[in-house]
């Protein structure tokens, strides 16, 4: 057994994100597994730990601003806090490297709600306003890499019906997949096709309400969740193909 120490990341390979929302620090390692004893590959940042999603040659890093983050806008002049969740972009092609951070309102409920198609990240996330019982908000937010920025491109909010939240997502290329739910369980499909307008494209109706949706074949979603009336496991098969009218 070869056990050697060393540091995590030296300083040149520490970076402060102009998007920040903590004072800890995030370390993202890659190693070899054909050749365990080659060069670890190291990147860190200045930030909260949180939700992770990655694909071949991005991974980004979604944090959930705390209590101090979420009212520092109040600090800094505005009338109401903002939480919200910042995110970080890191390139996986060679050496893990930190490669831009952005912002969106409110909170995702997993990695499923994060998507990078065609260089976009798709997210969806659900705003509370708890100092004012406001009903949540539900977004999809598409972000487009600008320099060391993650920008708006576009954003589709309002969705669901008054008091809903989101309970599950997930997107399949140029299509996404929500849930909310507060008394039924709507499952909305998206028409990503122009990242310029998302829109709705369709709406269905079930009880209970899912919390994962996996895809089985083209269009054949499977929707895992509860049963409103006893708790139990509940499993639905949803037929996608007419996308406008699951």
């Amino acid at each position: 057994v070869l056990t050697t120490k060393e540091l995590i990341s030296s300083c040149d390979r520490v970076y402060q994100p102009g998007t920040a929302n903590g004072t800890t620090t995030v370390s993202l390692l890659s190693f070899d597994l054909a050749n365990p004893h080659s060069e670890i590959g190291r990147q860190t940042i200045i930030g909260n730990s949180g939700t992770v999603y990655a694909n071949q040659q991005s991974l980004y890093l979604a944090s959930q601003e705390n209590d101090y983050w979420a009212w520092l806008p109040m600090m800094e002049g505005d009338d109401a806090p903002r939480p919200g969740t910042t995110l970080h972009k890191f390139s996986l092609t060679g050496e893990p490297a930190y490669v831009a951070s952005g912002r969106v309102d409110g909170y995702l409920i997993n990695q499923f709600a994060m998507d990078e198609h065609e260089d976009l990240l798709r997210t969806v996330t659900t705003s509370f306003s708890w100092w004012n019982n406001e009903p949540p908000v539900n977004s999809l937010t598409i972000l487009q890499q600008s320099g060391n920025r993650l920008l708006p491109r576009s954003v589709l909010s309002g969705l669901g019906k008054e008091g809903e939240r989101l309970y599950a997502a997930r997107f399949i290329g140029d299509q996404g997949f929500l849930v909310t739910f507060l008394q039924t369980d709507p499952l909305y499909t998206l028409d990503l096709t122009d990242p310029d307008n998302p829109r709705v494209a369709g709406e269905l109706e079930v009880p209970g309400f899912s919390t994962y949706l996996h895809p089985i074949d083209e269009g054949l979603l499977l929707a895992i969740g509860r049963s409103v009336e006893n708790n139990a496991i509940e499993l639905n098969l949803f037929d996608t193909r007419d996308f406008n009218n699951p």
